[in-house]
């Protein structure tokens, strides 16, 4: 039996958090451009994963699914998927691992709700994070099963963000490769500045979510970035490239620079 999904959504980018070491603090997920995925799912007698990809993304994802797959076996899967050229590589990662978690219950006669999506991608997920940054791609799973921006600190303590504003899509996008924890802990730093530290870091997030709320996406890039910035430099000594950037978490020991 083979059955096709498509789908369209919108492809999300966390825009605020710092995934400080031994923290668990919240990020702000924000969608923005659109990207269409259809999968194929079919019996067969190894499980296999067919996608348009190549690179460190197609490892990621094929691996995903080598993991998701022990729980699902003899389906072969099929990915195409169309998106912007400068998509986030931690956003794509998010949307079609869902995508296929999604598919492959849907296969079965089962209907997943946002949370749902969000764990059991989670399960199949090939990297263990350093905690302080293992919520980061559950933010954007969680603003993907939505379509809506969404404040997410652990399986607890998660939120959309109810706003119908339609957000512009940023003009660039630079990955940084970063080391969690190399520049900044609570053993360099001491507990009392680490903890402010910490502190500031989920503040900027709900001031966010609430600036994003009533006033929209400008006055919070405006506004915010440069505490935004401020804490991913301290962390990572990483820089914006211009003005009207911001640096945030992307996939594990990856930043993501977004210009608008």
């Amino acid at each position: 039996m083979k059955k096709e999904y498509k789908l369209r959504m919108r492809l999300p980018r966390v825009i605020l958090g710092v995934p400080l070491p031994e923290t668990e603090n919240p990020f702000l997920a924000v969608p923005f451009e659109e990207v269409s995925i259809a999968t194929v799912i079919r019996e067969c007698g190894q499980a296999r994963l067919n996608l348009e990809e190549s690179g460190r993304l197609e490892h990621l994802i094929n691996a995903f699914y080598q993991r998701l797959s022990e729980a699902a076996p003899g389906l072969c899967i099929d990915v195409h998927y169309e998106a912007m050229e400068n998509a986030s590589p931690a956003g794509l990662y998010a949307a079609i691992t869902s995508a296929i978690s999604y598919s492959i219950a849907r296969y079965n006669g089962e209907k997943l709700e946002p949370w749902e999506i969000v764990e059991l991608s989670r399960y199949a997920d090939p990297f263990d994070p350093p905690k302080g940054w293992h919520h980061v791609i559950d933010a954007l799973r969680y603003s993907l099963a939505t379509g809506k921006p969404a404040v997410y600190r652990n399986d607890e303590e998660f939120a959309v963000i109810e706003a119908s504003i339609s957000y512009p899509s940023p003009k660039v996008s630079n990955v940084i490769e970063v080391e969690a924890g190399r520049l900044v802990s609570r053993d360099k730093t001491g507990g009392e500045v680490y903890n402010a530290l910490v502190k500031l870091t989920g503040l900027l997030v709900l001031e966010g979510a609430v600036k994003l709320r009533e006033q929209g996406l400008t006055p919070l890039i405006s506004d915010l970035s440069r505490v935004q910035n401020g804490i991913i430099y301290i962390g990572f000594g990483a820089s914006p490239s211009g003005e009207r950037c911001v640096v945030a978490p992307g996939l594990p020991g990856y930043l993501e620079e977004s210009c608008w």
